[in-house]
């Protein structure tokens, strides 16, 4: 159906209408049947929910509870329940005497008596009339639906050149439906109406079936009187059928395209008549919107529409621009978008150009349409992208578009209809208008052009900072001396009770300075009668050259009260508040701030500070006149400074910075400490800094200018937890991010959907993403990134928000990593990947994305080099990667509790971990800090703790959760640092875990320094566990033996790793030899004594290597031929021999410089003990009943021997063996040998302890069985581990000797065993250097092997005579080691040396010489400190095979 806007004239189809398989016939004197369409949104749509018909010469619309759609701009009515009937003709047409509609399904007849003109000239002489449906006997089938006269009185403002003649069209809505836009005419014929200025106003009147309850009118120009000007006071509207009441609507505005506001239409909302008696004391023509614009604000939404130029050539225009928005409810009229809050020349190529405007009643918004005229010397506009916030409804929406509104350009279309995108739409808390008054005093001076912002606090919330005027050109007419000014803003809703206001500028120029007399903050209640008011007195200077020399000031009430127009009465009621319950009190605080004594210390730059205590913050404020020096911020200087601010409460927090200004560039400052004195309280917070506040100082991390700092003592929250990482693929700890908008900006306080993660009802596992952004100058994108993982049998993780940290964008040449928890795939079958970027300038280039599932051990690596975005390649901005197209990794997983079978598969431990440094001066650091912990079981992958800004400060208590492998009981921790920032030294009072599950807790004691300059750089502490020091201190003498061979000797530097029961020794230098001042000479046994070092227990090998240094000697070289090395640990008194008779050199034998020697009695002393000890777990499955309250027992079956029964007592205070359950167990028992099978079963009593069944009342036969799942035994010394799969009911047995046979079903080979029986295998390393430009290094490479059995320990990549390392080149290497058995994982790095250090690096091949087996490490990045990720260390996985 075709329909003609009454705001332009133009002719629109709408796309909600469709053919209905019904009939509707209008009879006349011409009469035909016509196929009426209609807004059918709903599949079960009928006639029975038929509520009007509107005909226009040859066409129907019906409109129903469900929906309906206006002729005029195609709107909907899904709210209206109003059975009606309207029937247009916009030319002379015959009588119509009766309109029929039915459904030929039902039998259902609706008619409508019409039996009138629809006609210029006859009748009624109006062409539009409505009717309501009636049945058989002309009777009204709702009671509602009756026809009623609304008189419509529209006047004129009293202003210069208020008055018109023009045409104005009027739509009347209430609670049951709208009237349709109507022309009001004085005469049928008239094409305009003369609307002078004061006066009674014109008078029309208006017939249609009832509205209800009249909610608004929208008054529009029609197009032929666009270029008039009117200034509209108000519309009356009387509703005469059984005198239902009159509805005043204010406007006192301008309509006019060439107005100051340009808008053509105004939609304007009822108050009270009794509101503006009892508010409105003024006559101006602008009295009643003066005084009520918060009442009229808080009844309207207030749309925000920001609108993104492409920043392609040209794409700016200089047309007239308008939107509609179309909502659930309603569409707007058209806005037109004049006066950009942001810019002076607006829609220019690449700008951002923010329009409000106001409408009510329209609901979620759906699309938009917006185009332009068409006019002006450059009028084609390339449109990006449109958002719509409406912040009293609390969401935002996003149209993208991406296309030229052009004649010349794409489809040649000026006008386009956006469809809102889902990812860029969304919800936030909704704010509310507020009224603020300010009053300049009427002083000397007084004035400012300054942006003048404010916050307000309330009992349990606060808004953000909020400019009260953002335009700079119409600042210039406020805050002017002795004035008020009004401004009405949109914030955060602090509800009834206001504390306190803090207002200040932003100190823009010289004459910036304002004297405030007062402001006051107005609210409503209950709009639009109630609101609550409070005032708030200053009379001081904000100006940094006067009075304290402030431009921040806190204020609170001076009065308060709630107010309300009684609409009985007509009166307007108060009741004041007491002040006097207020208990907010102004306060002075005390800083005074301690510059360092280091050189250089001081600052000329300005210096700002914010204190946060227990009831608030104090809000920026700036450092500006010190008490104590006239030139502040010297070195050594105790500055002390004096602010006001209502009462913070407790202090434990201060942000302090400066602004990197100053003379010839001398703004680095060295801050010692802090401390604020409460003055009336007498109490002292001390904040520790010890740390340069520079751009220049800190060269090995982000220079910053600003910290946080926290109060000496206290304990809260720090929010840490992001700061611990792993050190393979240095991912960082996933944190739900509380970010709002892109940029920070208060203004703008919508969710953003992509970074809200996913809520999981189930188990999750942990995933390490990596995203690699191109090379290219523009293939970074500041857009929301999420990928989506998927496995088998729809198997998928969801979308997972790729939220950056630290970062605002993905930047070019950049690797990005993420660790995120979220459910098992299993095993994953492809990913999608994808950002909600709808800008050119937010196109991402994406390399590559590399998912690793540590629980598994696989890691994926999908190759992409594809464009996300609208404007290149498909436009796609989401791509899917299938895993047949990734290369795929294996290594040793570590796998994580899962609960689908109630059973503890737990290869992992989680721990509360607590590092604690020491409240001593220069305690601090910005070391990074890593963390290796060993235990009974082996030793953890090294995790990195990186310096964070509130993290490692002098007198912290800092908490971090981690997550390691399963090595308890923990036997010591190797604490290691590594500078990264200007303070090089640590105090570490201590460490301190806890384990989640057992709730045991390791201590590691230190109370000691890390310190670069004494080389102070790593530390070994032993657990205490319940005040008992785990491993004891001793001594170890190291005894060397060369060979006695010729030119067996060496100048080279040696050193030595021991490995024992306790982990490794980490690197021994044997610098001092205690027996011979020229050591390692032939024939000569070299003494080295390693005092005070945490025993190793037992030791199983040695790893020994020299640096092929030193001088040249009767021609031979630094090569050395090692005869054995024996250890003596002294407080054991035992010796550990370690056979080698082998050279270390690059030109011998093997020319190898490094051996891995095993102990000579290594699995000696085990296999002649007797006894040994057996660490048992045994777990019960989840099936139903699967529990016993019975004794459990287990009996060894060995190549030895065959143990006693090992019975595991069920107590009732402490339950063992329950569905689920993991228990673990300790004896000692025979030394069975090689364990080949076990006997289990259980017991009701055991040594005369009966089974928590029988003290129950007697075994019952649920009792009498137990589902056991399995059963592992570890030898504690050998560290041999055997699983036995039982899987199956166990009966109640008699005694120990019924237990049933369960065989191993696998056996792993601990370390002990396993080193007796390795050998030397070669291997041979080829290193494939990239083809990509600049590949090559000059830097020295390394590489470190870990498989199965052990690691190979670094090792120089070097060759004679070859330039190693080149752009497309293959180098190889062959090194020989103890077999290693599968390797897991390579440790390539380069020393950053050289001219070119960069390093592309395609892969790494090692070949087992003796076997044969190939072992590929995938890595195709670039080892670089400027490039990629910024790392000269990877660690690489096998690719799988």
């Amino acid at each position: 159906m075709t329909r003609e806007n009454p705001f332009d004239g133009s002719i629109t189809r709408s796309k909600y209408e469709k053919p209905l398989a019904n009939s509707t016939q209008i009879e006349g004197r011409s009469s035909s049947a016509v196929s009426p369409q209609i807004d059918r949104r709903s599949s079960n749509y009928s006639m029975y929910d038929q509520r009007k018909i509107s005909a226009a010469a040859s066409s129907t619309q019906i409109e129903g509870r469900e929906s309906s759609v206006s002729p005029e701009v195609n709107r909907r009515f899904s709210k209206y329940d109003q059975p009606k009937m309207a029937i247009e003709s916009p030319v002379k047409a015959s009588p119509i005497k009766k309109a029929v509609a039915d459904q030929k399904s039902f039998p259902l007849v609706y008619e409508f008596n019409c039996n009138t003109w629809l006609s210029l000239e006859e009748g009624s002489q109006c062409t539009v009339q409505e009717f309501a449906p009636q049945n058989a006997k002309k009777e009204l089938l709702d009671s509602n639906s009756y026809m009623a006269q609304y008189d419509v009185i529209v006047k004129t403002g009293l202003l210069k050149d208020a008055s018109a003649d023009v045409a104005v069209s009027l739509n009347v809505f209430g609670t049951e439906g709208d009237s349709g836009f109507r022309k009001l005419r004085r005469l049928p014929r008239d094409e305009t109406v003369r609307f002078e200025a004061g006066g009674d106003g014109v008078h029309f009147s208006i017939k249609a079936v009832n509205l209800g309850k009249v909610t608004k009118c929208v008054v529009s120009l029609e197009k032929k009187s666009w270029d008039k000007e009117w200034f509209l006071d108000s519309v009356e509207v009387d509703v005469v059928t059984k005198n239902k009441g009159k509805f005043f609507m204010p406007c006192q505005r301008w309509l006019g395209r060439s107005t100051k506001e340009g808008q053509i239409a105004w939609t304007l909302v009822p108050i009270p008549f009794e509101l503006v008696a009892a508010k409105v004391t003024s006559e101006e023509p602008t009295a009643v919107r003066d005084t009520l614009q918060l009442e009229l604000r808080s009844m309207l939404t207030t749309y925000t529409v920001a609108v993104y130029t492409g920043n392609k050539q040209g794409a700016g225009t200089d047309a007239g621009v308008y939107v509609y928005l179309h909502g659930e409810l309603d569409t707007s009229p058209r806005f037109w978008l004049k006066r950009s809050q942001n810019n002076k020349d607006k829609f220019e190529s690449g700008n951002c150009d923010t329009f409000t405007c106001e409408a009510k009643d329209l609901g979620d918004l759906k699309k938009i349409t917006i185009g332009h005229t068409d006019s002006g010397v450059g009028s084609a506009w390339y449109l990006e992208f449109v958002e719509v916030q409406a912040y009293s409804e609390g969401c935002f929406w996003g149209f993208p578009c991406a296309k030229w509104l052009a004649k010349g350009e794409d489809d040649g279309l000026t006008e386009r209809v956006l469809e809102k995108l889902d990812s860029k739409c969304g919800t936030f808390e909704p704010w509310v208008p507020y009224e603020i008054v300010t009053e300049t005093s009427d002083i000397s001076g007084a004035s400012t052009d300054s942006d003048i912002f404010t916050v307000v606090y309330g009992d349990e919330a606060c808004t953000e900072q909020h400019s009260l005027e953002p335009s700079k050109e119409a600042r210039k007419k406020r805050f002017e001396k002795g004035q008020k000014d009004k401004f009405i803003l949109e914030m955060v809703d602090v509800q009834d009770i206001i504390r306190k206001v803090r207002i200040g500028h932003a100190n823009q120029s010289s004459g910036s300075g304002w004297h405030l007399k007062e402001m006051s903050i107005r609210k409503m209640l209950t709009p639009p009668t109630h609101c609550l008011f409070y005032s708030f007195t200053c009379n001081r200077w904000l100006d940094y050259g006067k009075d304290d020399r402030a431009i921040v000031r806190e204020l609170i009430p001076s009065a308060g009260h709630k107010e309300w127009v009684d609409i009985a009465t007509g009166k307007l009621e108060r009741e004041d508040f007491d002040m006097g319950m207020q208990l907010d009190t102004m306060k002075k605080y005390e800083i005074y701030v301690y510059t360092g004594k280091v050189s250089g210390a001081g600052t000329d730059a300005n210096v700002f500070c914010t204190l946060f205590g227990e009831l608030g913050d104090s809000g920026e404020r700036k450092l500006a006149q010190s008490a104590t020096h006239l030139d502040k911020f010297e070195k050594g200087h105790m500055d002390q400074f004096t602010i006001e601010a209502v009462d913070l409460g407790k202090l434990f927090k201060l942000k302090i910075r400066h602004d990197n200004s100053g003379i010839l560039g001398n703004a680095s400052w060295y801050l010692d400490k802090v401390e604020v004195k409460d003055v009336e309280r007498n109490e002292t917070a001390v904040f520790y800094a010890e740390r340069w506040l520079s751009k220049d100082k800190d060269k090995n991390k982000h220079q910053k200018i600003e910290t946080t700092l926290y109060a000496k003592g206290y304990e809260g929250d720090k929010d840490s937890a992001s700061t611990l990482t792993k050190s393979f693929g240095g991912s960082r700890m996933s944190l739900n991010s509380t970010r709002f908008g892109g940029s920070g900006d208060p203004s703008s306080p919508k969710r953003r959907p992509l970074r809200e993660m996913p809520l999981f009802n189930g188990p999750t596992v942990p995933y390490t993403i990596k995203v690699e952004t191109g090379g290219m100058k523009d293939a970074g994108t500041n857009a929301d990134a999420f990928i989506v993982i998927k496995g088998p049998a729809d198997k998928t993780t969801g979308r997972l928000p790729l939220i950056l940290l630290e970062k605002e964008a993905f930047e070019p040449d950049c690797t990005e990593t993420f660790s995120i928890q979220a459910p098992d795939v299993n095993d994953i079958r492809e990913i999608t990947i994808g950002h909600d970027g709808v800008m050119s300038s937010q196109a991402w280039f994406l390399k590559s994305v590399e998912v690793d599932m540590p629980h598994q051990g696989k890691n994926f690596l999908f190759p992409c080099n594809r464009w996300l975005a609208k404007d290149k390649e498909d436009g796609l901005l989401e791509r899917t990667i299938s895993a047949q197209d990734a290369s795929q990794s294996d290594y040793k997983p570590t796998p994580q509790k899962k609960t689908r079978r109630k059973i503890a598969f737990q290869g992992s431990r989680s721990y509360d971990m607590v590092v604690e440094t020491g409240d001593i001066e220069r305690a601090g650091t910005d070391f990074k800090i890593q963390l290796q912990f060993f235990g009974a079981n082996g030793s953890s992958t090294p995790l990195s703790l990186s310096k964070q800004e509130d993290t490692l400060e002098r007198g912290n208590v800092d908490s971090f959760p981690i997550n390691i492998e399963d090595i308890a009981p923990l036997k010591k921790v190797r604490v290691s640092v590594e500078p990264a920032g200007s303070r090089t030294s640590w105090f570490l009072e201590k460490i301190s875990l806890r384990d989640k599950k057992t709730g045991d807790m390791y201590v590691f004691n230190c109370q000691d320094w890390f310190d670069l300059k004494r080389k102070i750089v790593k530390r070994e502490l032993p657990a205490t566990v319940k005040g008992e020091q785990v491993i004891k201190e001793t001594t170890y003498v190291v005894y060397v033996k060369t060979s006695d061979i010729s030119f067996a000797g060496t100048n080279a530097n040696v050193s030595v790793i021991m490995f024992g029961e306790n982990g490794d020794s980490d690197v021994l230098n044997l610098t001092k030899s205690k027996t011979y001042f020229d050591k390692f000479e032939r024939n000569h046994v070299d003494e080295f004594e390693f005092p005070n070092m945490l025993s190793l227990g037992n030791l199983l090998k040695l790893r020994i290597w020299h640096d092929n240094a030193g001088v040249f000697r009767l021609g031979v070289n630094a090569s050395w031929h090692l005869y054995s090395v024996e250890v003596l640990d002294q407080s054991t008194g035992k010796r550990f021999r370690f056979l080698c008779n082998k050279w270390l050199s690059k030109s011998k034998d093997d020319k190898m410089t490094s051996r891995d020697l095993i102990c000579d009695s290594v699995g000696r002393e085990h296999e002649s003990s007797t006894e040994a000890d057996y660490e048992i777990v045994v777990r019960t499955t989840d099936k139903q009943n699967a529990s016993t309250k019975n004794h459990a027992f287990v009996r060894l079956v060995g190549n030895r021997a065959t143990s006693k029964p090992l019975y595991m007592i069920n107590k009732a205070s402490m339950r063992l063996f329950k569905g689920g359950d993991e228990n673990k167990f300790e004896f000692r028992a025979e030394n069975v040998g090689k364990i080949e099978s076990i006997l289990i079963g259980h017991l009701d009593k055991v040594d005369g302890q009966t089974g928590v069944a029988s003290k129950n009342g007697g075994v019952s036969a649920e009792d009498k069985k137990w589902h056991c799942y399995d059963v592992t035994v570890t030898n504690a010394a050998t560290k041999d581990k055997y699983t036995f799969l039982v899987n199956q009911w166990l009966p109640l047995m008699r005694n120990a000797e019924d237990g049933v046979k369960v065989d191993a079903s696998n056996h792993e080979v601990g370390m002990v065993n396993a080193l007796k029986t390795l050998t030397n295998v070669k291997y041979q390393i080829d290193v494939f250097t990239g083809n990509e430009k600049g590949a090559g290094t000059d830097a020295n490479v390394f590489v470190h092997l870990f498989g199965q059995n052990g690691d190979s320990g670094r090792q120089k990549l070097t060759k004679s005579f070859r330039d190693l390392f080149e752009k497309g080149q293959r180098d190889s290497f062959t090194l020989e080691f103890l077999d290693l058995g599968k390797l897991t994982k390579l440790t390539i790095e380069h020393d950053n040396s050289g001219l070119g250090a960069a390093w592309y690096l395609d892969k790494v091949e090692v070949t087992n010489l003796t076997t044969g087996n190939v072992t590929v490490f995938p890595c195709a990045k670039w080892l670089d400190k400027s490039k990629g990720d910024n790392l000269i260390k990877r660690d690489l996985l096998p690719r799988s095979s």
